[in-house]
């Protein structure tokens, strides 16, 4: 019994030397190609930071520019369906601030008056941009 015992452990090991030594080929094989797959993915993940770094200037840049103008005008560059955003109940109407600067509906956000947070942020993010 006990030579039966050794053998089958000495065939285990055997065979998980064996089984090891198919699992360092297969590394060995594919290990070139995880390097090439990581760049890729590095690549991207650098191409997507830099298109986001880039919207976020221009949309910054057209903020600043905006300031001054009326919502009126500045509507004229956004999409129609900047409209249909959903706004907190008591919140003005369009039609109410369509002559009033970007720079008041900021400060009457940060005053705290109802809806005009949710229009500042409207007006300014590129969401709706045309």
């Amino acid at each position: 019994m006990a030579q039966f015992a050794a053998a089958s452990l000495i065939a285990l090991v055997e065979s998980a030397v064996l089984l090891w030594g198919k699992v360092t080929a297969f590394i060995s094989v594919i290990a070139p190609y995880a390097v090439i797959v990581a760049a890729i993915i590095a690549a991207a993940v650098i191409a997507i930071i830099v298109a986001k770094i880039v919207y976020e200037a221009k949309v910054e840049r057209i903020n600043k520019e905006n300031m001054d103008k009326t919502v009126e005008e500045i509507l004229k560059s956004k999409k129609g369906s900047i409209k249909n955003a959903p706004l907190p109940p008591g919140s003005p109407s369009w039609n109410d601030i369509v002559k009033i600067t970007l720079v008041e509906i900021m400060r009457r956000a940060q005053r705290g008056e109802i809806g005009f947070k949710e229009f500042y942020k409207l007006l300014t993010q590129g969401t709706y941009n045309k």
